[in-house]
């Protein structure tokens, strides 16, 4: 389903997908009655536990904001847990401990990426319950999720859902039909609503932070351009939402040949032979699975969450409060 052709129909006005129209109500039942038997028997962390998710289908930015969160927490000397579902890896076990020696191909890019920037535990997992209760033997005071939000069986103290500017609710139909995964009514029950590239009080951003060479990992500012003066360059995403990244490169002066693979893609050195020896640039997500196959001359970029100064002081003070809260006066 997340070929281009359903994602031009979800983001802009179905057609064919009518047909599906008939299990419209039959996806909105299933999901009534699992988030039901779900949020019944989801067990209570002694530890606060936050869901950054989203819910439309693809990319909006959450690992960026991720990042800035638990450094926001991780500043007020608070012990943070970072925990994923691990999409992309081949681990099947019941939880996985992940710090950046750990392999993408067994624990996912998200996570593989998360360990190498920040300096908290990362647990992945099917079972979030099992993971989270990891983080919680591992001393962590606090539970950021990674995803999550229709991972009812995680019981959780506060929602942050994302939303992407450039593609909002889509065609505002749930499965199949559009992208939502829930109702746009489940924005009202989050605690907070932030959008990715937007104008607004509840926005944010994704500024470039510096340049890497991929293939010596050394950094480079933003700017002047560290491959010299050319400006005709080739860039290459297997990201939920591939496109954000190509406007950014376009919107700074760039003259862009385009390669967009699948979420999670597993790269092969096929996916490069279009770049014929210009600048290749990639995202930072990426770079973390394609060190060995990607050519020379090969630059990763690497972002940084732009948050309004309001919306951290007050996501850090209400995680804050809820710690020093017992579990059991916990809302």
């Amino acid at each position: 389903l997340m070929q281009a052709p359903v994602l031009k129909q979800w983001y802009g006005k179905p057609t064919w997908l009518w047909v599906f129209l008939p299990w419209v109500p039959l996806f909105w039942l299933a999901r009534l009655v699992r988030r039901w038997l779900l949020t019944k028997q989801a067990p209570r962390l002694p530890v606060p536990v936050v869901i950054i998710g989203n819910i439309t289908v693809g990319g909006t930015g959450k690992t960026p904001l991720i990042m800035a969160l638990a450094n926001a927490l991780m500043a007020r000397t608070l012990k943070v847990g970072v925990v994923t579902r691990g999409y992309g890896g081949n681990f099947n076990g019941t939880y996985l401990r992940v710090d950046n020696s750990t392999d993408p191909t067994l624990c996912g890019d998200e996570p593989a990426l998360l360990a190498q920037t920040l300096s908290c535990p990362i647990c992945v997992g099917r079972d979030r319950v099992a993971a989270a209760q990891e983080l919680v033997r591992a001393g962590c005071q606090v539970i950021l999720s990674d995803d999550g939000l229709q991972h009812y069986r995680l019981a959780r103290d506060l929602e942050l859902i994302v939303l992407d500017a450039s593609r909002g609710l889509g065609n505002g139909w749930c499965l199949p039909i559009g992208p939502l995964r829930e109702g746009a009514g489940r924005l009202k029950e989050a605690d907070w609503v932030l959008v990715n590239g937007g104008s607004g009080a509840n926005s944010f951003s994704l500024a470039p932070r510096r340049w890497r060479d991929l293939a010596t990992n050394q950094a480079f500012a933003f700017q002047p351009w560290p491959w010299g003066e050319q400006t005709q360059v080739c860039a290459l995403a297997g990201i939920g939402n591939p496109e954000r990244f190509f406007r950014s490169l376009e919107d700074w002066g760039l003259t862009v040949t385009r390669r967009a693979l699948p979420d999670h893609h597993r790269f092969n050195p096929m996916d490069f032979a279009f770049a014929e020896g210009q600048p290749l640039l990639i995202t930072a997500k990426d770079a973390v699975k394609c060190r060995m196959l990607a050519p020379p001359n090969t630059w990763v970029l690497d972002v940084e969450a732009q948050l309004p100064a309001a919306f951290v002081e007050d996501f850090c003070t209400r995680v804050q409060t809820l710690c020093r809260s017992p579990q059991e006066h916990r809302p």
